[in-house]
């Protein structure tokens, strides 16, 4: 349930009490469209200067990014993916809804992923692009920097290489992963990367009038989506890699691009040394209730996580903050909260926190859509495991995402802690993890690695051993968690509490925050209250309120708890439950709308 309160000035104390139908499930039939203008139009929000590019590349700059015209002003970015079809838009029009989706999601930034292998369709050796789809990508591409977003990349995610294209006499293709270590040692299998980038970076899109490499708004490129590796060489040949690779993007092509890689996690601590020598900023990626397959990958049956991620820390990163480096920007350019998980809907209070709390540069969400005609379908489609473009109750997360970190409604955390580690050290992490209780510290500083020096101000934690220590000895030279958020693992619960942006998940439980009640029944839900003319909630004259519990396909199959063995058909059915919440105001008079799914008064 969504709800648009405007023009308060009629009790000191605003009494609300949302109920979504009897006991159990209810038919909900969403649009897919946002009415511009309405409660639910998020496009201002983060005021995009358009085109991207007005003020010149981003930069980094330290811990964060900036663009070269805006010096001292810190820049961050919340987005989505577009996978596969989704990246090639049949129409004009067709692209220009679906910027206009992406931008009343609140979103800012776009990566463009899984696009490589449809871009060199027909190709025999899987480099040449083919026009017509690269004509479909230039498109949006315009589309996008018209409308102020900022793009990222990669060079490499799912494009078919011939094995006779390296000068192996095999059959068919090379396997994605083998393809992903072949670049580091293999020259023609680098080769063939760089005469791929070449026919694609190098385009002029003549709906720019400039090569992607010398667009600004091309503003992060990742050399090779999830690789790994391991051992000391594995680490001096990733760097030598990123290092060519640099060299072929500036030099040659003239791409001033920032350049990250190592994105996957599984490399570990190891993967700061890489990320201290080469990247201008470290990615990570992290999700969930993420999919697990017993058989065959991406085939039913498969399991997924059923707990409550607010009783296990498991809310944010799950340690991905450890790994990173305290002197230049952190991203993670795919999270997300994956159905079936009922939980889902705090996804948004969840990550938008914790970017707001840790100062990150950039996150994106995985995945806005992997199809071309769903990206711009009138009616919401049937869930699946990621796509949020036909997901509500994931969507309407997004708006409280959007406002605690790229409004900046959350205040970065003051204090710093770090774990310094000598240069010379940071080879000897391969192989080593952190201890992903390492997480709860997020919450009460900000947390990373200082390579051969700390930060002024900063808690020194230790040395190297530091990843290895018990989370206590952590949190008792943290302190305690800031007072902007509330979090109790013991009853599942976490709520910010913000002058113009109040949120509470919990199963079921009254909470308190200043000025803002909520009492939660029947169904575990994710309560919010938003200020959307930018003013303290208690002297807005326009709020948006939002009760969000659980969102499914009719029919999905879940024999057991944790295990799904299909997804069902629409109708969507949405979760039942119930809500009171109390809004102290300093005025009266006024009133209190429901919204449609497209955010219009119903």
């Amino acid at each position: 349930m969504i709800g648009e309160l405007e023009k308060f000035f009629m009790r000191p104390v605003l009494l609300c009490t949302f109920s979504l139908g009897l006991m159990g499930w209810m038919p909900f039939k969403p649009t897919a469209e946002v009415r511009e203008g309405s409660a639910l139009d998020f496009s201002c929000l983060c005021g995009r200067a358009v085109p991207a590019g007005t003020y010149g590349r981003l930069v980094a700059v330290g811990d964060h990014f900036e663009f070269e015209s805006r010096k001292g002003t810190p820049q961050k970015f919340y987005g989505a993916n577009l996978c596969f079809s989704a990246n090639f838009p049949r129409t004009e029009k067709d692209a220009e809804t679906l910027v206009r989706r992406l931008a009343a999601a609140g979103y800012n930034a776009v990566r463009l992923h899984h696009h490589d292998r449809d871009l060199v369709h027909g190709s025999a050796d899987g480099t040449q692009v083919n026009l017509d789809q690269l004509e479909r990508l230039e498109r949006l591409f315009a589309v996008l920097k018209k409308a102020g977003f900022y793009v990222s990349t990669d060079l490499y995610v799912s494009r078919n290489v011939p094995w006779r294209a390296l000068g192996v006499d095999l059959d068919g293709n090379v396997p994605r992963a083998e393809y992903k270590n072949l670049v580091r040692t293999n020259a023609l299998a680098r080769a063939n990367l760089k005469t791929f980038v070449r026919s694609w970076l190098g385009h002029i899109n003549p709906h720019t009038g400039l090569s992607w490499a010398e667009d600004p708004a091309l503003a992060w490129i990742s050399l090779v989506n999830e690789n790994a590796v391991k051992g000391a060489d594995g680490l001096e040949r990733e760097c030598e890699f990123a290092a060519g690779m640099k060299h072929f993007l500036r030099d040659e092509l003239k791409c001033a691009a920032l350049v990250s890689d190592l994105n996957g996690g599984d490399t570990g601590l190891g993967a700061l040394y890489p990320r201290y020598r080469e990247y201008d900023y470290v990615d990570e990626h992290f999700y969930f209730a993420h999919p697990r397959f017993s058989g065959p990958g991406w085939t039913m049956p498969s399991k997924y996580e059923t707990t409550n991620p607010a009783r296990h820390w498991a809310v944010g990163a799950f340690g991905a903050g450890t790994r990173r480096l305290v002197d230049r920007p952190f991203v993670a350019t795919e999270f997300h909260y994956c159905p079936p998980c009922a939980f889902r809907g705090a996804s948004g209070l969840f990550i938008g926190a914790q970017a707001a709390l840790q100062g990150w540069g950039g996150v994106w969400r995985f995945a806005w859509s992997h199809c071309d005609w769903k990206s711009v379908a009138p009616t919401c489609r049937e869930i699946s495991y990621f796509d949020v473009s036909h997901d509500p109750v994931t969507l309407a997360s997004e708006r409280l995402a959007a406002t605690l970190y790229l409004r900046g409604d959350l205040r970065p955390l003051r204090k710093s802690a770090v774990a310094v580690v000598r240069s010379d050290e940071l080879r000897e992490l391969d192989g080593q993890r952190c201890h992903n209780r390492w997480q709860r510290a997020m919450w009460s500083a900000k947390i990373g690695v200082a390579v051969d020096k700390a930060p002024p101000d900063a808690v020194v934690l230790g040395g190297k051993e530091t990843f290895v220590a018990s989370v206590e000895d952590v949190l008792q030279k943290v302190g305690a968690p800031d007072g902007q958020i509330r979090f109790d693992r013991e009853k599942g619960l976490f709520a910010v509490d913000t002058p113009c942006s109040k949120a509470v998940f919990a199963e079921a439980d009254t909470v308190s925050l200043d000025g803002f009640s909520v009492t939660i029944q029947d169904s575990p839900a994710t309560v919010f209250a938003i200020s959307l003319d930018g003013k303290p909630l208690a002297e807005s004259g326009r709020i948006l309120l939002a009760h969000l519990t659980d969102v499914r396909n009719s029919g999905d199959r879940i024999p057991s708890d944790g295990t799904l063995d299909g997804f069902g058909t629409l109708p969507l059915v949405m979760r039942t439950g119930r809500a009171e919440i109390s809004l102290v105001r300093q005025s009266s008079d006024g009133a209190v709308f429901a919204l449609s799914s497209d955010g219009s008064r119903a």
